[in-house]
């Protein structure tokens, strides 16, 4: 054996073989060369670290291969093993995994890509070295949480040899605000150390496993070898150009330490002087995440200043920030940088806020690319500075491209844009940073677009960025971005870590956030990519600190001179007070602001943000020194004179769930009706309340979408009780983003939209309400009406969004904003009215402040092409000017746009074009708010105009009409959408232009004889799967003039060219083809009409009727109302109440009540039992002060009930899948207060999603489905079903509830599968009275898996028609059921929806139904709604006391299918139709809407009692279709009293007369006619009677005959 020197090893340059005695153990080397020798050194030495104390000196990283998630261990650590010789006791199984460990003095362990949850740590630990108490100590810590302190194996565990576990929870709120989560290892005495590392989900899974041998260092053999340069370095020569500098340091690297370095985290380089740098730092609207520093509005309310120059200051003073804590921490740190520290910021996030759902929109500077170019240019120059040679910092711009949720799939994700919202939208604020703002860095999206990850994508990072955009900075992953190429969880693009990294660089990613560039160690190895491509990634990511003069002298470097006193200054503080006052805007003023300090004494600020510091600061955001809140700020100006209280009255929200890393200093555990009581206490005592609401950055931000934009329900509910007060109410919105403020805007006199507005926020918004600023922001977005406003959130397609698309009529349009004075715009001209498609319009105009105070405007410029030749936004923003003008003054303004900016992408020349022709300049304050309009001509180049200029006609695409309101017989017609709002596809083949429509359909056309041709092509859409057939037909001035002939699925779309010369009115027909109209989707697509110049085709629709209210206030005295006849089984409980109107308070009495029941005198309410079958009359009578009234009522004890159809209100069409417990009480509330209940208005039905789900990710939808008896469970909405069910019977009300037969719900829930008997037990026990029971996922094949244990539903869906169409079995799950609740003793009202399959009419009585779909489902268009109602002719013998005919719920009021809620589309007079039929029908009436939001028009639809006793008559027929004219209409119903119920409707466009003949009632002789709408006596007629009826309209009459 030959001893050895360890530091002699280093001199070897032959190849020995060395044998070392340590620790009595032969250690066997061989060592050949000098690199060898060292690298073996090296591993030695930690060896000796382990026995001696000393750090484990090679500190690479840590890689686990294997894991399921991304594993790496980091800092000082080494690896040892154990021979065995020491046993290890209390192990359970193989205890092999600890003899090996990861020791050292501090390390970490990260994993990246867990999801946000609670995770258990599970730490291995046992002791192999030291032999007695306190020779090792360590602690772990994970961010804020301590697992271990002073932490002793030995003593813990009780001896060497023996198995101790370190273990905590910890909150992880995923990677990409704190990064990936970390636990940190940090020695005490001796090393830190661990043997095991395991890690548990929130539900106890085990999500990660490993053992320190998992662990293997990534960088080996060649990786590690240094080059051999003997020129002196270069490389910190200031004088030398730069890239010779960066090359030298670059060359100076080995392969490892170069891939070290393109990582977010780069280690010091120490044989190089080479300091640490962090490349993450965030700054989006202030230094973020390091201590104190200025916070800003967050860039939302950034943008709406408008103000650039003031962008360019706030980056300035970030920048300095910035570069003054990164002094202070480098000159205390050797010049080393860490997380959080460093000069390179990514920001600012240049995204478009397309959906206001989105929880980023926040970050960004709104909905339009001109708009958040010019933003972001301003505050890019300001953060970098304008030195020639250093910059100040450097912004980078993210995430690149289309980027805009849905946040949880982000990692996922694949945008398909349309290819002009691609060019048009997403794109141009990127070339713009670029180009004018020459932004240094570039970030990539985590999303794919059109396939290809963004950061593999050569479209972006190679074709555009470096290409067509000549950037010269650096481009870096978003964090996890390059995992996620190969990650199974991610896009899986790739297959292996190697792969995807390699892809990474060779695509363009110089810098990776993250780890995964670890593998290009591998990949280099592999062939993958060679070591040059690292090399020029590596040049682009260390030119960032070149440019940063970080490697220069520090005397050259003119930012050096910030310390941390240039931090949080009161000049800086001045500038983010100045931004909070542009930014705030007033969305609404009726006069009442600026508030007069003389007349409100007594002030009450009430709302879960009045006293809020942390909403203040948004997210991605530094900590103020002196916040100020809205509250503090209010006290501050109000003046003594003025008491100002303070109650939060309720939570933000009570909805769970929330942003990562937003906890709120506003978060409560009060009761929220305490809450409610005290700020009601506050408001009485008041004289002026101001509201501070909205939500925070808790309910919107990263990894956290919103699914809704209204207002937290709570806070709706507490504003309606403070306006209930009789105070009059300013309210200050906080939000990132736009909320819904429908009935805030309705009936508040003033709104102030302050959003998340920095440090300085309360003084500025107190200083705006008390009128010590005049508001000037401006909206940077829109403002919708209703989330059901929106399309869908995953459609990356523009139409129907933002201010450019948008076809409804917004509450707040883009760019609006209001002032305490007045603003008039004049003297608008260009400077030319031709220009080249290169040239530029000059606009000058004159502002004049017409009004009472000083003030600033924002003057925007809008284009709009007159005719272009493809579809153009409706209008579209090209310039801005933000101009002061003092009172009764005036300011010329001047704005030049170049004609560069009226461009469109040319998707067959793959290019931007200017297209030559006429446009319009609009200038005004708001986007809907246009002043001055002037015409522009562009040209072609040279001057001339084109031969298509010249010609003496004009081509448009017909599907820019407003085609919402034509005439189909199901769905809404859509422009450039198919009728289920899909791409238009016909056999195959996609159209971006068309019409989709439904037959029955028609577009009727006014040309007035300025038509030239008609031409496109016409076919059914390819959604129908198969299904429908349709005759496409056009006819000019009433003559046919082209047919399609039959058009089935699959068959190529037909084309046509229609002279059209001097045609008045031309009809595009989609008719049916005699098969029913059920799938016949007609597109009409290409649609083009030439006219003659200037002329423009409309559409010949009337316009919508005003909303009259027919029903006459119920008089005070007594009326009873309802149903007169009621069914019962013998020994059920007896539950009715007398529903009549008049003044209370009302007393009720009975007479002939038989034996078994009982009446409560005060509350009409009937209960008991009756013992035997049998009928009873019985005589009701209701009695106040004013008179009485008495109703024979009859009850009928026997098999058959629900003798009249059901009255009440379904969750469905308002809340779908968010309805809650509190949502139902609320229901039945407002049934109460509304005095519905009055009317006969009896049930509170849950729709679906009041049981678990079966996969959501939803908390409040998980839990277990069904207890260990089988027995179902509710989820965690309803937490006590018995409480809600006796909660609303208290109420005088009865509830139902929702089920299907087969094991899930239409909405994926819970089903009844094989649990029919105990699903009714549990009803029946819960006390329920109905149940509708929905065909959804039943499969007459799973009858095979009844009572089998073991067979797994998981693969079923939640909705087939399977089996539906046969008899034989379609009828088997229902009677399955309703033998199940006969068995029940309580009756249960039986509801079937079958949706009309195999003829359910015919057969679902005998299944035991009341009531039974005779179709799909009901929405609020007048196709679906008449559709619906006109097809129920002739199923009229089907319907009877007990048994009717179901054509689905009533869709008036607000409405929604969701947490989104709108008004009905039903124009008035349809929802008059809409009602009418229904009564007509005897259906079910179940009521659709939100029950807390009636207006007076839906009260007066549903409180007409003559209407209704058309429905609950107790003869129980159902009307039918007695004559048809056309589109005239008559039905009539035979009514128990002898009388008719006749409606005549008129389901045409224009006012027409109808007439309903004696003969085809049946009657002779002279007849009474009454109007039971207007409940009016029209007189005596014979023979027939004639009204006029207007559009989709109906006159609803009682005919009778007269009486002698």
């Amino acid at each position: 054996m030959k001893k050895v020197n360890l530091i002699s090893l280093v001199s070897k340059s032959l190849a020995e073989t060395f044998t070392i005695r340590f620790k009595n153990q032969d250690l066997d080397l061989l060592v050949s060369g000098r690199n060898s020798v060292t690298f073996t050194l090296l591993f030695l030495m930690s060896i000796v670290g382990q026995w001696f104390s000393t750090p484990a000196v090679y500190a690479a990283e840590g890689v686990c291969g294997s894991c399921s998630y991304q594993v790496s261990v980091t800092g000082d650590f080494a690896h040892y093993k154990a021979d065995g010789s020491v046993p290890i006791e209390d192990g359970s199984g193989d205890v092999s995994a600890f003899y090996e460990e990861i020791y050292g003095q501090e390390f970490s362990v990260s994993v990246m890509h867990l999801p946000a949850d609670t995770y258990t740590i599970i730490i291995g630990e046992t002791e192999l070295f030291v032999r007695s108490p306190g020779e090792r100590v360590f602690s772990v810590t994970c961010g804020d949480v301590t697992l271990a302190e002073n932490f002793d194996i030995y003593s813990v565990a009780g001896g060497m040899g023996k198995i101790c576990y370190i273990t905590g929870q910890v909150e992880h709120t995923g990677d990409e605000l704190r990064g990936p989560l970390q636990v940190v290892f940090k020695a005490i005495r001796e090393n830190a150390k661990f043997n095991t590392f395991e890690i548990k989900n929130s539900t106890g899974e085990s999500v990660l496993k490993f053992k320190a041998s998992d662990i293997a260092d990534p960088f080996f053999g060649d990786a590690v070898r240094i080059p051999d340069i003997n020129e002196p370095a270069i490389w910190r020569d200031p004088d030398k150009p730069l890239h010779e500098r960066i090359n030298d340091l670059i060359r100076r690297m080995s392969l490892a330490e170069k891939v070290a370095q393109i990582q977010n985290d780069a280690p010091a380089i120490e044989r190089l002087k080479l300091p640490a740098y962090n490349y993450w730092n965030e700054a989006l609207h202030g230094v973020a995440n390091n201590g104190i520093a200025t916070v800003f509005p967050e860039p939302v309310g950034m943008a709406s200043t408008w103000n650039p120059e003031l962008l360019h200051r706030e980056g300035t003073v970030i920048g300095i920030e910035g570069r003054a804590k990164f002094n202070d921490y480098a000159s205390r740190n050797n010049g080393n940088s860490k997380w959080w520290t460093g000069l390179t910021f990514w920001t600012p996030n240049i995204n478009i806020f397309r959906d206001p759902r989105w929880g980023r929109g926040q970050e960004t500077y709104g909905e339009d690319p001109f708009l958040t170019g010019e933003l972001a240019v301003g505050f890019i120059k300001g953060l970098q500075g304008d030195h020639p040679d250093y910059m100040l910092a450097m912004a980078c711009t993210k995430h690149y491209a289309v980027h805009s949720g849905p946040e949880q799939e982000r990692h996922r994700f694949n945008a398909e844009p349309p290819e002009r919202d691609f060019y048009e939208t997403y794109l141009p604020q990127f070339e713009r940073a670029i180009i004018g703002g020459k932004v240094a860095g570039v970030m990539t999206a985590y999303n794919a677009v059109y396939g290809v990850p963004c950061s593999a994508s050569k479209l972006l990072l190679q074709d555009l960025l470096r290409g067509k955009w000549g950037f010269e900075g650096y481009v870096v992953s978003d964090c996890g971005a390059i995992g996620d190429m190969s990650n199974r969880r991610g896009h899986a693009y790739v297959d292996t870590a190697e792969k995807a990294a390699a892809l990474g660089v060779k695509s363009g990613v110089n810098l990776c956030c993250g780890s995964e560039y670890n593998a290009l160690v591998k990949a280099v190895q592999q062939g993958l990519l060679g070591e040059k491509e690292i090399d020029e990634a590596l040049y682009r990511t260390l030119w960032t600190r070149f440019r940063l003069g970080l490697f220069d002298p520090p005397e050259k470097v003119p930012f050096n001179k910030y310390s941390i006193r240039d931090n949080d200054t009161p000049e800086h503080a001045k500038v983010a007070l100045e931004v909070a006052r542009q930014s705030l805007v007033l969305l609404k003023n009726d006069g009442i602001l600026p508030l007069d300090r003389s007349r409100y004494k007594r002030i009450a600020v009430i709302g879960p943000n009045g006293n809020s510091k942390s909403m203040l600061e948004g997210n991605y955001h530094g900590s103020a020194s002196h916040p100020i809140s809205i509250l503090d700020g209010i006290k501050q100006l109000a003046g003594d004179g003025i008491e100002i209280t303070y109650a939060m009255g309720s939570p933000v929200t009570t909805k769970p769930g929330t942003a990562a890393w937003s906890r709120q200093d506003n978060e409560t555990d009060r009761p929220v009706s305490k809450l409610k009581a005290e700020a009601l206490e506050h408001a009485a005592n008041a004289d002026l309340i101001i509201y501070v609401g909205g939500i925070t950055p808790a309910q919107e931000g990263e990894g956290f979408d919103r699914d809704s934009i209204e207002l937290p329900e709570v806070q709706s509910q507490l504003l309606r009780a403070l306006y209930a007060a009789g105070k009059p109410i300013v309210m200050v919105n906080c939000s990132g983003s736009a909320i819904a403020l429908t009935w805030e805007d309705e009936h508040l006199p003033a709104i102030l939209q302050a959003w998340y507005p920095g440090q300085n926020g309360g003084q500025a918004v107190a200083e705006v309400l008390f009128g010590e600023i005049n508001p000037s922001g401006h909206l940077p977005i829109t403002f919708y009406r209703a989330t059901s406003d929106l399309p869908d959130f995953r459609d990356y397609s523009m139409e129907n969004r933002t201010y450019k698309y948008f076809q409804g009529k917004p509450l707040y349009a883009f760019g609006h904003g209001l002032s305490y004075t007045t603003f008039e715009y004049k003297e608008g001209k260009l400077a030319s009215e031709k220009i080249p498609p290169n040239g530029i319009a000059k606009l000058s105009f004159t502002i004049e402040n017409t009004g009472r105070f000083d003030g600033d405007d924002v003057a925007q410029v809008y284009f709009r092409h007159v005719n272009p030749s493809v579809p153009q936004p409706k209008l579209a923003l090209c310039g801005f000017a933000r101009v002061h003008v003092k009172k009764g003054q005036s300011k010329q303004v001047t704005v030049e746009v170049p004609a560069e900016q009226m461009r469109y992408w040319d998707t067959q020349k793959k290019q931007y074009v200017v297209e030559p022709g006429n446009y319009e300049i609009l200038v005004g304050a708001a986007s809907d708010d246009i002043r001055l309009e002037l015409p522009l001509k562009i040209v072609s180049a040279g001057g001339t105009a084109s031969a298509a200029e010249n010609s003496q006609t004009e081509t448009i695409l017909l599907s820019a009409l407003d085609v919402s309101r034509i005439e189909q017989s199901w769905g809404q017609a859509r422009s450039n959408r198919s009728v289920d709002n899909r791409h238009l596809q016909i056999a195959g083949q996609r159209f971006q232009n068309g019409i989709g429509t439904h037959a029955n359909s028609e577009i009727p056309l006014l040309l007035d004889g300025k038509g030239v041709e008609l031409s496109g092509l016409a076919g059914l859409d390819d959604e129908t799967n198969g299904r429908g057939s349709v005759v496409f037909k056009i006819t000019a001035d009433g003559k046919e003039v082209w047919s399609s002939g039959l058009m089935k699925p699959g068959d190529a779309a037909k084309g046509f060219s229609i002279d059209v010369r001097g045609v008045k009115t031309l009809s595009l027909l989609a008719l049916d083809a005699g098969d029913g109209y059920d799938w016949d989707h007609a597109d009409w697509v290409d649609l083009k009409m030439t006219l003659i110049h200037n002329a423009k085709p409309k559409l010949d629709i009337p316009p919508i009727e005003d909303a009259v209210i027919l029903t006459p206030k119920p008089a005070s005295t007594p009326r009873i109302n309802g149903a007169k006849v009621f069914g019962v089984r013998p020994g059920s409980p007896f539950l009715f109440r007398i529903a009549a109107a008049g003044d209370r308070p009302m007393m009720f009495s009975a007479d002939g009540l038989p034996s078994g029941l009982s009446l409560d005198s005060k509350t009409g309410q009937i209960t008991g039992t009756l013992k035997k079958p049998g009928k009873y009359k019985v005589m009701l009578h209701a009695k106040n002060a004013l008179g009485r009234a008495d109703q024979e009522f009859g009850i009928v004890c026997g098999s058959n009930i629900g003798l009249t159809p059901a009255m009440g209100w379904n969750s469905w069409n308002c809340f779908a899948a968010s309805v809650t417990a509190e949502k139902i009480k609320a229901a039945a509330d407002a049934m109460v207060e509304s005095g519905l209940i009055n009317h006969g208005w009896t049930y509170i039905n849950i729709d679906d999603f009041w049981q678990v789900h079966r996969d959501s990710d939803d908390p409040t939808l998980q839990g277990p489905k069904r207890d260990s008896e089988g027995r179902i469970l509710p989820n965690p909405r309803f937490p006590d079903m018995k409480g809600l069910v006796d909660y609303v019977h208290s109420k005088g009300l009865k509830i139902g509830i929702y089920s299907g037969p087969g094991p899930w719900t239409c909405g994926g829930c819970v089903g009844s599968f094989d649990h029919e008997l105990q699903d009714a037990q549990q009803y029946a026990e819960w006390g329920f009275d109905y149940l509708k029971y929905d065909w959804c996922s039943y499969n007459p094949a799973f009858e095979a898996y009844r009572g089998v244990e073991d067979w797994d539903p998981s693969s079923v869906p939640n909705i087939t028609y399977t089996g539906g169409d046969d008899l034989t079995k379609a009828k088997i799950p229902f009677e399955r059921m309703y033998e199940a609740l006969s068995e029940q003793p309580r009756d249960i009202i039986y509801s079937l929806c079958q949706y009309g399959m195999g003829n359910v009419w015919e057969w679902g009585a005998q299944v035991g139904g009341n009531s039974w779909r005779t179709t799909q489902d009901i929405n609020d268009s007048w196709g679906s709604m008449s559709g619906i109602g006109f097809r129920q002719a002739g199923l009229e013998k089907y319907a009877g006391p007990g048994h009717f005919n179901d054509p689905d719920m009533l869709v008036i009021g607000k409405v929604g299918w969701g947490p989104q809620l709108r008004d009905s589309r039903l124009s008035p007079n349809e929802q008059y139709t809409h009602i009418s039929l229904w009564c007509l029908l005897s259906a079910p009436l179940l009521i659709g809407c939100d029950m807390t939001q009636l207006d007076d028009f839906t009260l007066n639809l549903l409180t007409n009692d003559e209407v209704l006793e058309v429905n609950q008559d107790p003869l129980g027929r159902q009307a039918g279709r007695i004559s048809q004219n056309g589109k005239l209409e008559v039905w009539a119903k035979d009514m128990q009293d002898g009388s008719k119920a006749v409606g005549l409707f008129n389901r045409g466009l224009r006012e027409q007369t109808v007439t309903v003949n004696w003969s085809d009632l049946g009657i002779s002789g002279e007849q009474t006619v009454r109007d039971l709408w207007r409940q009016k006596d029209l007189g005596s007629f014979k023979d027939q009677f004639q009204a006029d009826v207007g559009r989709h309209g109906v006159v609803l009459v009682k005919i009778a005959p007269v009486k002698k």
